[in-house]
């Protein structure tokens, strides 16, 4: 817009009629162009097995793109007249600027945007004016974040749709259609992808290095992802790739065949920098910023769970070994068993408890050792301090510790105590509870605890 005012106003300056030749109105169709030929390309390479219509339907869109081409070709003899002069012999630059060679396909044939051309073209008073490159840096800065705001659009269409087919679609015919939806959305997404990609890097070549890259990032494949999305892992990346070279999914990208959404996990969350963009206008993206604030709200929540459970854990190191030593203390008040009259008895109900009582000693030494050093790492992180220490634990195969199960406190060396354990500790005590206050029976063989 601000282009076309200048334009206007020089119009006026200078009288003359520049509609069909100005500087706006050949980088408008340069753009226009590599979009059609984009969408073009993706659709010749995403069919399989075309149908009579989809090839006229190719036809006719290869038609518009050699008609677009023609009106940029007269268009840049006015604002370009010696560009010709600067093509390199030993390319073809002539077979695509020359639209008589039928050869090359529309699709594949170069613009020759300002960017583009080769850089004796632009050092010299003959070659490309400052104004046309200084116009098309503006208009690409402005398609990459226009671009931006389409992926980013299609990125939460694609969750809302792959949201509503899991919760309210069923049957083949529903599932086929949704599935068509939802392929249409990644074709979108690739799109508005490689849009940017290109429109970035004739933005670095008229720019190059420099601060506007901090916002204007390189665009990876981990970084295509939704807010509610999380990056693949490197078995996920691979398994898509297998599944990729095995030729079940269109040969575009590997990106564009996923159409699941991936189920993030609830320890870290790390947010793509395209959702953190600074909005150009007042009115930009109201519906990204409830959805950014949304998320917010789901990660606070996260880590206030989180935070719990620490609390959790550390007043479990506290009660787990106090209430093995005092399990010790009463197995020491059991070692006196009152009325029993056989001494072997005795002896032996006397060596048992002591035996319970040194197991708990030790098991309540053990874990404290063990917790020792990760005790201050909870406090810090309650606290809200910097936790910068990192402890390795070298888990054998006989620990108890499983995936999803037990505590993080847990380590190598800790004596597993299972539920069977548990119940016999439970039988030892209602059995040594009833010795306290029944008679003592006759001594016999049998009954003797072997130590």
């Amino acid at each position: 817009l601000a282009i076309a005012k200048e334009e206007h106003a020089a119009l006026y300056a200078v009288g003359l009629n520049v509609q069909e030749s100005s500087m706006s109105y050949a980088l408008t169709l340069i753009m226009d162009i590599e979009q059609m030929q984009r969408t073009l390309g993706t659709e010749i390479q995403a069919r399989a097995q075309g149908t009579t219509f989809q090839e006229l339907n190719i036809e006719k869109q290869r038609t518009a793109i050699t008609h677009a081409l023609q009106k940029l070709r007269a268009a840049q003899k006015v604002l370009l007249p010696n560009i010709e002069e600067f093509f390199d012999p030993a390319t073809n630059d002539k077979q695509h600027y020359n639209m008589d060679d039928l050869s090359i396909k529309p699709e594949e044939r170069r613009v020759f945007a300002p960017s583009d051309l080769p850089q004796n073209a632009l050092q010299v008073p003959r070659g490309c004016p400052r104004a046309f490159l200084d116009a098309e840096e503006r208009l690409r800065e402005a398609e990459c974040r226009e671009s931006l705001r389409g992926l980013q659009h299609s990125l939460r269409l694609r969750s809302a749709a792959h949201f509503f087919t899991v919760k309210n679609v069923t049957g083949h015919n529903p599932n086929t259609r949704a599935e068509a939806m939802l392929k249409k959305i990644t074709v979108d997404i690739y799109l508005h992808k490689i849009r940017y990609r290109y429109g970035r890097a004739a933005l670095l070549r008229l720019r190059g290095h420099g601060t506007w890259e901090d916002e204007l990032q390189e665009l990876n494949e981990g970084d295509v992802r939704a807010l509610n999305e999380r990056m693949l892992t490197a078995e996920e990346e691979s398994e898509q790739e297998r599944v990729h070279q095995a030729g079940h999914f269109i040969d575009i990208d590997l990106t564009f065949a996923r159409n699941s959404v991936s189920q993030p996990g609830e320890g870290t969350r790390l947010l793509s920098w395209i959702w953190r963009m600074r909005p150009t206008g007042a009115n930009e993206s109201s519906d990204v910023q409830d959805a950014l604030k949304i998320e917010y709200c789901k990660a606070r929540a996260r880590a206030l769970r989180w935070e719990e459970e620490v609390s959790l854990l550390l007043a479990e190191t506290e009660r787990v070994p106090t209430f093995a030593r005092t399990k010790a203390e009463k197995w020491r008040s059991r070692a006196v068993v009152a009325n029993c009259e056989d001494p072997l008895l005795a002896e032996g109900y006397a060596a048992y408890a002591y035996e319970q009582a040194s197991r708990e000693e030790q098991y309540a030494d053990t874990v404290t050792k063990k917790w020792a050093q990760l005790r201050p790492l909870a406090e810090d992180f309650i606290a809200r301090r910097p936790v910068t220490a990192i402890i390795d634990f070298e888990l054998d195969e006989d620990d108890s510790l499983e995936l999803g199960g037990g505590t993080p406190f847990a380590s190598a060396g800790d004596e597993p105590r299972d539920d069977e354990e548990d119940e016999d500790e439970d039988e030892d005590d209602e059995q040594v509870d009833t010795l306290d206050t029944a008679p003592a029976p006759a001594a016999e063989p049998s009954m003797l605890v072997d130590t």
